[in-house]
């Protein structure tokens, strides 16, 4: 992460998020870089966040046990 830090990725893709929220039905962060913002993101968002890092392994995990 740059100078920003992670507060500053945060306010970033919450402003992202909260423009495309009108018109989707749900946001996937889809790079591993933007996966930390997930919870605040989960909090602030008028639509489901989801990670598709944290799916993913949530997915692998499944099929392994």
């Amino acid at each position: 992460m740059r100078a920003e830090g992670q507060q500053g990725l945060e306010r970033r893709l919450e402003q992202e998020v909260m423009k495309l929220a009108p018109d989707v039905d749900v946001v996937l962060l889809s790079q591993f870089s933007f996966a930390a913002a997930l919870a605040h993101l989960q909090k602030v968002s008028p639509v489901p966040v989801l990670s598709a890092p944290h799916s993913s392994a949530r997915t692998l995990k499944r099929l392994l046990s």
